[in-house]
This record gives C-alpha cells, sequence and structure tokens, in this order.
C-alpha cells in the first residue's frame, strides 16, 4: 500500500489559496452594500459550448437503449463509448477523444445528483466485468450532462481532466396518484463473422495427424506431408454455441403528492438469459438485477426545498465466459467428433449489493444569498467466486464506498453601476474507501491478498462570474484539494486548479434568418484521477546508498480553447465550432531497475501528452407542421494526438501476463502508437508455390503502423414525426483514423490454422506475412474505420380509446433495433469491441483485438402503459 502524497506547500501558501478563495466571494457583497436599491431579474445565461445536455427520458421514450451507456452513445462530440464485447454483462469504457495519462487512463468522473459515485470499470477481480454506471436504471434517469474542458470541469477536482458526467434523475410530480409501468422483450443475435480453421490433408501418410489436417504448407514444403485436399471447419458458424432466448425488461413506477412535495416510487427488474445454449451451461440466466428507487421532495417553508432519495441495486451476474470463442477460434479444421461439452471452466459468478443514499436541500435565505447542501452515500458490497477445477476454488470481495459532503453559497445576480455579479463559494468533503480480497483454494496450498483504500480529501472551490450590459461575461473558477489517507497502488496529489472563460454575445437573438452569434475563450487547469502504479523500489549493490526516488507531480490537464455559436431561422437551426489546444502532464513507467526484470517498475514525472482538436455540432429542426416533423442533429470531431515529451528513452508497453501489441511510446508521434517489424522481402527459390520460413526477410527496425485511438469521427441523428402518433429515430456512428492489431488472426497463423498457412492458391505476399506471424509483421496492424447503423426505432402512441379499453390513460408501443450494421475494411469480427483495451495496475493501456466477440445485434419491442 502507498500512503497519499500530498503537494509540499507552506502554510504561507495555504493562507493565501484560502484568501484567495474567499475574496472572490467577499467583493461582490462589498459592491452590494454600495448599491441602490437596483433590480435583481435574473440575467440572460451565456451559451454553454463545454456542457452537452442529453434528453435521456426522450431517447428511452422513442428509442430502445437498455443501459446508461447506450444512451450517451453518439450523443457527444469527441465522447468514445466502446463496448465490451456481445456478451452479456460486459461494461463499456467511456473516454474523451485524446489520450492524457498513460497511468490514469479513466473514464470521465460520474455525479448523480450532485454526488459523487461509484463508476468502477470491468469491475471484476477475476476477468472482464461490468460498468458500475450501468447500476444504475436508464429508467430512473431524467437528463445527464457531460461536460469537456477545464472552464466547466475544474471545479470538480481529482479526476475531472477525463471530463465530468452530471446525472439528473427523475423527480416526483405532485398531484394526484399517477402511475405507469412497461414490459421490453428483446432478441439478440452474434453477427456471424467468424473466421473458419484451415488444414491441409493427406490421406495416405503414416502420420495420423497429417491425415486429420495438419498438413500445412510449411509440412509439405519440407517434406512431411504431400496435400490431397484442404479442409475448412468454422464452430461458431456452423454449430453456433449462442443461445436465441429473449431478454425481458419489466418496471413499474408511482409519482404524487401533496401541494407542499412530492414523492417517486419506481422498480425494475432486468433477467438476460445465458449467452451461451451448449451442455456446460446449466443456468437459465447470465444477469437478475432488481432496481429500487424511491426519491420525495419536500417545501416546508417559502425558498426552502429539501429532497431525499434512496436506490437500491441487487444483481446476481455470471461473468462473460471467452472459453468457447478461444476453443472454436484456435480449435479443428475438422468437424468430426467435435463437441462444445468439453469441460469448459466456469466464468464465476458475481453478486452486488449496493446503496446509494442522498440528501440534499436549498434555501434562498435572503434576496442576494442563497445556500446549498448535499449529503450522499454509495455503498457496494460485491462477492465473487470461481470454481476453476473440482480441485481449485477462487473467491474475491470488494467492499467500497463513495461520501460526499457539500456546501455552497451563492450571491447571485447583484448589479452595480451597469456590472452583473455572481459568485459561488463551495466546500467539498470527499471520501473513497474500501477494501478489497482474493482468495484461492486448492487442494493442498491456498493464496489470499488484500488491499485496503482509505482517500479522503477537501475541496474548496469559488466561481466568479461578471457580466457587462448582459453582452460580455467573465467567469473564473479556482479550487484547491487536500488529500490525505490510504490508498494501494494509486497515487494522489493535491493541488490549485484555476480556469477563466470570457464570453462575448456579438449579436444577440433576433428574428430572420441569422439569430443570435456568440464567441467564447476559455482557459485552465483540471486534475488527472489518482495515477494507479505499483510500489516503485530499487535494489542497490551492498555497501552503496540508496539514492531517494525523485518527487513525483501530480498529473494534470492545462488547455485553451475558442468557441463560436450560431443560431437562426427563428432559432430553428443552431451550430457550434470549438477548437482546443491541451497539455497533459504524464507520469512515465520506466523498465524495472531489478537486473533480473523484476517485478515493479519505476515511475517518474516529465512526461507531456499534447491533444489538439476541433468538435462541432449542428442542430435543426427542418420541418415543424402538425402532420409531419423532421429533426436533425449531426456532430462532428476531430482530435491530433502526440508525445512531445518523454524524459527516458522510447519503451514498448506492456505487463506481466500480457500478450506483446507493439505499443510504444516515442516523441512526435501519436501515444500509446503501433509500431512492427515489416516484411522487407520473400522469394519462392524453389518455384513449388510455398513460401517457406527461409524465404522471408523481415526488417531488424520497426516502423510506425497506426494509433489503436480513433482520431475523428461523426455522428447522424434524425427524428420524424408522423402526425401525432407515429415517431421513427435513426443514429449513425461513423469513428475513423485508427489502427487495430488483429492479435487472434495473427495468433492463428503462427497456430497454422488460417487460410494463408494452408491454401496453395494463397497469393505468395500473404504467405509471406502468415509465415512470418509472431514476428509481428504489419499485415495485422489493420485499418479499423467503421460506420454503425447504431439504431432505428419506430414509436406508436395508442389511441386514446384503445388505451382506456385496458384501463390507462395512455400507451405507447416502440420496436426498434441496435447495432444492426457495421460498414468496415477490417478484416476481424468486430472493429469497435476489439479495441476495447485493457489496463494492467501500473501500466498504459494496451489495445488488440483477442477475438473478442462483437457487438450484438439486438431487436427490441416494449409496450408502456400509464395510468
Amino acid at each position: 500500500m502507498n500512503p497519499i502524497r500530498t503537494t509540499s506547500s507552506s502554510p504561507g501558501k495555504h493562507r493565501t489559496t484560502v484568501c484567495s478563495l474567499l475574496a472572490l466571494l467577499v467583493a461582490p457583497a462589498l459592491l452590494h452594500g454600495q448599491q441602490a436599491a437596483d433590480s435583481v431579474t435574473p440575467a440572460p445565461r451565456p451559451p454553454v459550448f463545454d456542457r452537452y445536455t442529453i434528453d435521456v427520458a426522450a431517447i428511452v421514450r422513442d428509442g430502445v437503449p437498455r443501459t446508461l451507456s447506450e444512451a450517451l452513445v453518439g450523443q457527444v462530440p469527441g465522447l468514445l463509448v466502446t463496448p465490451g464485447s456481445g456478451l452479456h454483462g460486459t461494461g463499456a469504457r467511456i473516454r474523451f477523444a485524446g489520450l492524457q495519462s498513460l497511468l490514469a487512463d479513466t473514464p470521465p468522473l460520474v455525479l448523480v445528483d450532485g454526488m459523487y459515485i461509484d463508476a468502477h470499470e470491468d469491475d471484476s477481480q477475476i476477468g472482464p466485468g461490468p460498468s458500475r454506471l450501468d447500476d444504475i436504471s436508464v429508467e430512473d434517469v431524467e437528463t445527464i450532462d457531460v461536460l469537456r474542458g477545464p472552464a466547466s470541469t475544474a471545479i470538480y477536482g481529482q479526476g475531472a481532466a477525463a471530463g465530468v458526467i452530471l446525472i439528473h434523475t427523475k423527480a416526483g410530480r405532485s398531484g394526484r396518484l399517477r402511475m405507469a409501468g412497461f414490459a421490453q422483450s428483446a432478441m439478440q443475435s452474434i453477427p456471424a463473422r467468424w473466421p473458419a480453421n484451415y488444414g491441409g490433408v493427406d490421406l495416405d501418410n503414416a502420420d495420423p495427424y497429417m491425415r486429420s489436417g495438419e498438413c500445412n504448407l510449411q509440412a509439405q514444403a519440407s517434406g512431411l506431408c504431400v496435400q490431397d485436399f484442404v479442409q475448412r471447419f468454422n464452430p461458431l458458424v456452423q454449430r453456433s454455441p449462442f443461445s436465441a432466448t429473449p431478454d425481458r425488461l419489466v418496471g413499474l413506477s408511482a409519482t404524487g403528492g401533496p401541494s407542499w412535495g412530492a414523492f417517486r416510487f419506481a422498480g425494475t427488474f432486468d433477467g438476460e438469459p445465458a449467452a451461451y445454449n451448449i451442455p456446460s451451461v446449466t443456468w437459465s440466466d447470465d444477469i437478475r438485477q432488481w432496481n429500487f428507487r424511491a426519491s420525495g421532495e419536500f417545501h416546508p417553508r417559502p425558498n426552502v426545498d429539501l429532497g431525499l432519495s434512496v436506490a437500491r441495486t441487487a444483481s446476481s451476474l455470471h461473468l462473460a465466459n471467452y472459453a468457447p470463442i478461444s476453443q472454436a477460434l484456435l480449435g479443428p479444421s475438422d468437424s468430426t467428433g467435435f463437441s462444445w461439452d468439453q469441460g469448459l471452466p466456469s466464468p464465476g459468478l458475481q453478486n452486488i449489493g449496493r446503496t446509494v443514499v442522498n440528501l440534499n436541500g436549498r434555501a434562498s435565505l435572503t434576496s442576494w444569498l442563497t445556500l446549498q447542501g448535499t449529503l450522499g452515500f454509495d455503498d457496494l458490497l460485491q462477492r465473487e467466486q470461481q470454481f476453476i477445477s473440482p480441485l481449485v476454488n477462487s473467491t474475491g470481495r470488494r467492499r467500497g464506498g463513495d461520501h460526499t459532503l457539500r456546501f455552497t453559497a451563492t450571491v447571485p445576480d447583484r448589479m452595480w453601476r451597469g456590472i452583473r455579479f455572481s459568485s459561488t463559494l463551495g466546500f467539498e468533503r470527499l471520501e473513497n474507501h474500501g477494501d478489497e480480497s482474493r482468495s484461492i483454494v486448492q487442494q493442498n496450498t491456498s493464496f489470499f491478498s488484500e488491499n485496503v483504500d482509505q482517500l479522503r480529501w477537501i475541496g474548496l472551490y469559488s466561481v466568479e462570474q461578471i457580466a457587462l450590459h448582459d453582452r460580455v461575461v467573465l467567469t473564473g473558477t479556482l479550487r484547491h484539494d487536500w488529500f490525505h489517507g490510504l490508498a494501494a497502488d494509486q497515487l494522489a496529489l493535491g493541488g490549485t486548479h484555476p480556469s477563466i472563460a470570457f464570453d462575448w454575445i456579438a449579436r444577440p437573438d433576433r428574428n430572420g434568418t441569422l439569430g443570435r452569434v456568440a464567441a467564447r475563450a476559455s482557459y485552465g487547469t483540471s486534475a488527472a484521477a489518482p495515477a494507479r502504479v505499483f510500489e516503485a523500489f530499487t535494489i542497490v549493490p551492498i555497501g552503496q546508498a540508496s539514492p531517494p526516488p525523485p518527487p513525483l507531480r501530480p498529473e494534470k490537464t492545462r488547455a485553451f480553447e475558442a468557441s463560436a455559436e450560431a443560431t437562426g431561422l427563428g432559432s430553428r437551426l443552431r451550430a457550434q465550432l470549438s477548437v482546443y489546444d491541451s497539455r497533459s502532464q504524464a507520469l512515465e513507467p520506466l523498465p524495472p531497475s531489478i537486473p533480473s526484470g523484476g517485478p515493479a517498475p519505476l515511475y517518474v514525472s516529465g512526461a507531456v501528452i499534447g491533444n489538439r482538436g476541433v468538435v462541432a455540432s449542428v442542430m435543426a429542426n427542418l420541418i415543424d407542421r402538425s402532420e409531419l416533423g423532421w429533426d436533425l442533429r449531426l456532430t462532428l470531431w476531430g482530435n491530433r494526438n502526440r508525445l512531445l515529451e518523454w524524459p527516458g528513452p522510447p519503451i514498448f508497453f506492456g505487463a506481466n501476463g500480457m500478450p506483446w501489441t507493439g505499443q510504444l511510446s516515442a516523441i512526435g508521434y501519436p501515444t500509446g502508437g503501433y509500431w512492427a517489424r515489416p516484411v522487407t522481402g520473400f522469394s519462392d527459390g524453389n518455384g513449388d508455390g510455398i513460401i517457406s520460413i527461409y524465404e522471408v526477410t523481415v526488417s531488424q527496425t520497426f516502423e510506425w503502423m497506426g494509433t489503436p485511438y480513433p482520431t475523428q469521427g461523426a455522428a447522424l441523428s434524425t427524428s420524424w414525426r408522423l402526425g401525432k402518433r407515429i415517431r421513427v429515430s435513426t443514429l449513425l456512428d461513423y469513428r475513423a483514423g485508427q489502427t487495430l492489431y488483429n492479435r487472434i488472426a495473427d495468433f492463428r497463423c503462427e497456430a497454422s490454422l488460417c487460410r494463408e498457412r494452408n491454401d496453395p492458391t494463397t497469393p505468395l505476399a500473404a504467405q509471406a506475412i502468415a509465415v512470418a506471424a509472431g514476428a509481428s509483421p504489419p499485415g495485422y496492424y489493420e485499418d479499423a474505420d467503421y460506420l454503425k447503423l447504431r439504431e432505428i426505432a419506430l414509436a406508436y402512441t395508442v389511441p386514446d380509446h384503445v388505451a382506456a379499453a385496458v384501463g390507462a390513460h395512455d400507451a405507447t408501443i416502440v420496436l426498434g433495433g441496435r447495432n444492426l450494421a457495421t460498414w468496415t475494411k477490417y478484416s476481424g469480427v468486430d472493429p469497435e469491441a476489439g479495441s476495447y483495451g485493457t489496463s494492467p495496475l501500473g501500466a498504459p493501456t494496451l489495445i488488440a483485438d483477442f477475438g473478442t466477440v462483437p457487438t450484438a445485434r439486438v431487436w427490441t419491442l416494449r409496450v408502456r402503459l400509464s395510468y
């Protein structure tokens, strides 16, 4: 375990920071004492360029997303949601474009109704796991705000450099009791783009292996056999192991209350059947999850609001099992005797119990002072068990908690000599604690490990906004964090993070072709999440003093952004464009200092990662008539990532137990890009039509192959309204500029299972690449651009008299499909799921396609009734 390290700061420096924060709040109050009795009408808000609001309730009403991760796809330019696979229980990786850290490659911060929550990805000690974000029922969410850029994220503290996701849950409505329920069923299918296994057959050979499919081209060139024919077998297509049982999801909610308050109760049950229909899978459901949420709002006095919510999640999950995929992709080329029931290992079972409690209040004590407070608890207990064999049993447990205490004081919209002031001073006390243990029990031995975390920090922040004639707005923020506690394998450092933004409304709202025109320039810094590192140490010869490790500086990002916005056609058209330039200060992992290549690397500060890019969006209400409506939203983004500074020598990424991917750190190139040794020549010297291992030459130097991270993308969503009852929506999602290492294709050729190692009609150039498999030839680093038909959905509002026949006030029926088509040049199964990546402890993210199950094609039917 590593103690939390705090940046070295003198008491005087801390006093200066606190005084600066207080001054930002006190100044407007002093001005208030000098002003006349001016009006306090709310000021027009400046345009928001780095905050994107997603109407989740509308997306769920008219579409078919099953989880919050799916609801985020294609909604925010540059926000990449990458699914883990098409199997149940695998979550999604959520990142903004542009790698910022090698050791803290984390998702955006997630807050629910103002409190920080556990949003772990791949949350399992056994293998690939779910995302804790998706514990939240999509049915309970009203809207989501996604924040990008330091001008908006700096005040959220540690981890805000990766962005911030603010989830706003549904609130109750006063009045009579209203109830709603829905039932949903979904059929999913795994795309059949799997490669076949090839093998050459020599029927007259004395060796039974040559007769059964191991007479490959290299064996024939060596004189061991002579092919009579080439056989092929594709177990995942010809004997598909995947289940076709439909998923089911049901839910019920109720809301109502007196004039002084409102309540809402909601519950859902999610049952997803076993992904495989094979003899070794004896359970019926992969996932059974129950969600319950109760919330209430109370108004005991005028200008005083109180809110309380309690949510409980309980789930049982069979973790994703990739053993059948490996068995098939590395299996026989002959179907004779093939069976799926060949002692496949258990995938492991994960049980979750999670309770989230949130208490918040707001009071306007005077016309010039508003107080707000939030107290929240997110406590989770996770238990896992896996029977590896009859003699080996593995168990794991993780207990975690995120506790939030926040107070803010706001002086809103005060006028003084034509200048409008708004000030906020905030205090946060955040605690993240937990313990994680794992045991492996064998017949004669056992293994046990445990890590304990208790990370606490106090944050003090201030936001000051000054508006001149409501046309020019200057916004400044300042936050400082103090850390203390213990955290295993984490390096957390406090710091101060300022930001400033200048908004100019060049043209106010007007009717006509051109409406409002506005511009913004902003600059600021924000903190990265705690870096995940090994405890570093060095071994020196006896008699020599051990030099102290160099001090590590906190990881952070500073960025400049310029933006413009224009509206037109009577506010039916809105376009935004932003360009940014960011620099991230990152830690660099060095090779182990122990001559034998020991287990713990060293880390040094000094790496700098740069990102430059552009994001744009266009939203238009093209047709708005009683009988027809058409809305369109287009988002575009591009990002240029470069490693600008690297104190040490270029090193390949790697981690214990992880296959080599060819990712390298090199100044002037994208961070974590692919490098490989190309095939420099080949020659069929004996004219037998076979390229042998001795007829191929491979370069001794590595060359640039591409970056595994997308560099550009777009999303196009449309919504059609036909009359008053029919709505049709579509979503197209495009990503480009990335390369993906097809590791499973490389490995299959190493094992002589690919066509190029068996079929004599294969072109000689393809044979040469296959023969050199394992020496990182560039043929397996492929263009992974793709376009996906992400969703198409039809929503129908049932006529009132039909709904009344079942006692309902209204009813809707939705039929839709997700991930219906993919257009790509990538030869593997799925360029999206294949680029999910793995983030080992203390090492950069490794990205390669190891034969990941592609994103499933899903057709969903949902019926919703309201009473």
